[in-house]
Order: structure tokens, then sequence, then C-alpha cells
């Protein structure tokens, strides 16, 4: 929908980051007088996981424009489609996109478009929310709407809870349907269809990962997850600890006179695994990567152009309920 340069802010001197809307949307009226009251209040959310939102304008062709944070990484998108990532990655970015919605509801914001193009990871592994200036600001006298105007729903059809697909009322809880769909794709890279297999089925990963991943997708709204907050505690406790291992076999004793046998066997079964074992190590080592491997891109050189520095507009005054 949109295009996004990176440039250089002179009179702030630092990198950022300008989307540029097309100009059919910049010459609406009715979506720029909600562009500009929506990216003012995302301005204002200052998280380390969400992209902030420097300055609002419009440019000399009369194109609407927002100048962002420049993140030096990677769309989760092309992380988990071109590197992939194990459970313990995966656990720990959803972790991080929690803990930055919940930041966002707190201040009555909900994203409605949360998906791997708009999650970024930079190069030291921080995960960072953007496009916020799209977001619904949830108002205190009216249930948010997912439809703006008659025939027009924004958001992703694949991510979007089934409320939000329909043009119902959302609210937050819209979110975390995202973020349940998120994490199947980031452990089976691609997005459940119809009646799909649980993510273990698919990837071995524990168990407990299915239990979330279905209550965050519930069809109906009151039987998710009723806050982003009590999503992440659950993930924390998958990410902090391991899965239960079934029980060691119990030793059997053997009758004597076949105890040289069976000790000819063991010394045999102890030299294979001390075969296999140092044939792992020496060997060509795996390409898949460690369970605490740190997740680094290197930046992409992309033009550079110059922007002036403009004042963010006052946010227009709030629309009636409708």
């Amino acid at each position: 929908m949109a295009v996004v340069f990176h440039a250089h802010h002179l009179a702030e001197d630092r990198p950022v980051a300008i989307k540029l809307l097309p100009e059919q949307v910049s010459h609406d009226t009715d979506f720029a007088r909600r562009f500009q009251r929506e990216a003012h209040a995302m301005s204002q959310l200052d998280h380390p996981g969400i992209v902030g939102l420097y300055e609002l304008g419009r440019t000399s062709a009369d194109h609407l424009y927002f100048a962002m944070e420049y993140v030096d990484g990677a769309t989760l998108h092309d992380v988990v489609q071109k590197i992939g990532l194990n459970q313990e990655q995966a656990l720990s970015v959803a972790v991080q996109v929690c803990n930055a919605l919940a930041y966002a509801h707190e201040r009555g914001v909900i994203h409605r478009d949360v998906k791997p193009e708009n999650i970024l990871i930079d190069t030291e592994s921080q995960v960072k929310i953007a496009d916020f200036g799209l977001a619904r600001l949830v108002d205190a006298a009216a249930h948010s709407h997912a439809r703006t105007r008659p025939g027009l729903i924004l958001g992703t059809p694949d991510y979007m809870a089934p409320e939000q697909r329909m043009g119902m009322n959302v609210d937050h809880r819209a979110d975390i349907y995202s973020v349940g769909v998120l994490i199947y794709e980031m452990l089976c890279r691609r997005t459940p269809q119809g009646i799909f297999e649980p993510p273990s089925a698919r990837t071995g990963c524990d168990k407990r990962i299915d239990r979330i991943v279905s209550k965050a997708m519930q069809q109906t709204p009151d039987r998710r997850y009723q806050s982003i907050q009590d999503m992440a505690a659950d993930l924390q406790v998958v990410l902090s600890s391991r899965p239960e291992q079934p029980p060691a076999p119990k030793a059997v004793s053997l009758p004597s006179p076949t105890a040289p046998i069976y000790i000819g066997i063991a010394v045999a079964v102890a030299a294979i695994a001390a075969g296999l074992f140092f044939a792992h190590f020496a060997g060509p080592k795996s390409a898949t990567p460690s369970s605490a491997a740190p997740l680094h891109f290197s930046g992409k050189s992309e033009p550079v152009v110059h922007l002036r520095s403009v004042d963010l507009p006052d946010a227009p005054s709030e629309e009636p309920p409708q």
C-alpha cells in the first residue's frame, strides 16, 4: 500500500525510514483525517518493541508521509522463510511481540495487522513491531470496527480474526488471534488453513505450544486469551522450561549363568555408542542453529534521500461514534 525509503534526517542527523502513501490515498479526505489522528497517537507509543514514529507531513507533491525509526535488520517474514527459527528463537520472538502489544493495548491501541512483514528484527535480535499508522484507537464510548467505510476492511486475511474478516466489532483479542497465527507460521513455515495439524505434529515442538496456539486462535473472542499478558506468561513458561521426558526404563536383573553373554553385548553396545559420539563431533556440523543461537542480520544499503524537518500536526478532533 505504501513505499518505504531509507533516508537521513538533516535537522536531527539520524537515519530514518519514510513511508510514502500513494496519491489516491493521500488525497482521500476521510482516510487522511483518520490517518493523521491515528498516526499522531502512534507517535506517543514509546516502547523498545515498537518502531517509533517521528513525524507526519506532506511532500511538495502533496503525498502524505510519515518518518519512522530506521531498523537495521530484516523482517520476520524473511527470517522465517529464508533462515528458519528453532523453538526457542520462535518463542523468544513471540514473547517480545506480546510484550510490545501489551504496552499498546494498555494505552487503548489495537494493531489489527500483526503479521511477519510488520515485525522487524534488528542486528541485536531486538524485535520491533511496525506499521502502527493504520492501527485503531479504542474509544471508551464505542467499540472499534475493522471496517473504516462500507466495503473497506483493513488487515491481511490469513492473520485476521474471524470477527475482523466479517467487519464486526474488534478489540485487543483480534491481535491475540494474529499472534497465534504468527507462532504457528514461525514454527511450521506456513500459516494454518482450515483444519490444520498442531505445530507439534508438524515439527516435533513442545506440545504445550499446541494448547497456546489453539487458545489464541479460537473462533469466538470470549474463548481466547483475554489479555496478551496471559498469553505471554504461558509462552514464557514453555521458553523457560524443558518438556517432560518419559521415565527411564527400570533395570532388570539377569540370571548369573547368562551374565557373561549380556556383559559382552553391553560392551559391544558401548563401543558402538562411543563410535557414534566421536563421529558426531568429528564430522560435519549440522546447519540447524542451536537453541541458544541469536539472530543476526546485516543491513542492506539503500538509496538515501534527505528529509527536512516537519512538525507533527496536532491530532484532529475525534469523530462521533458510528
